[in-house]
């Protein structure tokens, strides 16, 4: 039962800060943090990996409920990212600051890239190389955010006594 409710609320609490505070407080020029990778990224590097894909599949697939690009594209980006990275940082300490900000620097500029080629080359966003300076200056914002995105997690676990094995890897 906790464990539900802590997922609700990851889901919930990722939802506040992407659709209503980042649109309104947090963008400078039109770059803003994705604080739904970094919940992403934060349930495949300290969370169970299937109730993380699940999750990450339910969060992908509110987002393309949301927007008007193909459907199902966001939800399968961030599975497959969230498998990635719980696969191939098991062996690596994610409790340091620098490895977190550097896993969501890469994951995020490889969701950007992602993202930006498949709208490319479907016609969806013609108007953009998939390739810009814009993916990297949005991957770093997300990047210096996400330690602090991932210690609320924590706060948020904490408050429903679940096991939090942040640092424990």
């Amino acid at each position: 039962m906790n464990a539900t409710v802590y997922y609700i609320s990851i889901y919930a609490f990722t939802w506040f800060l992407h659709f209503f505070l980042v649109g309104k407080y947090v963008a400078v020029g039109g770059i803003c943090p994705n604080f739904a990778l970094t919940a992403v990224i934060f349930l495949s590097l300290f969370r169970a990996e299937i109730s993380g894909m699940v999750l990450s599949f339910v969060i992908g697939l509110t987002w393309d409920v949301y927007s008007l690009d193909i459907f199902g594209l966001r939800a399968l980006v961030f599975t497959t990212i969230n498998y990635l990275c719980s696969v191939l940082m098991r062996n690596i300490y994610c409790a340091k600051i620098s490895t977190q900000c550097l896993i969501v620097f890469l994951a995020s500029v490889s969701y950007s890239i992602i993202i930006s080629f498949v709208l490319h080359y479907t016609n969806h966003n013609s108007m953009h190389f998939p390739f810009d300076v814009g993916i990297l200056l949005g991957s770093a914002v997300t990047a210096v955010f996400s330690p602090a995105v991932f210690w609320v997690f924590n706060k948020i676990a904490d408050a429903f006594y679940l096991n939090s094995n942040f640092g424990e890897q």
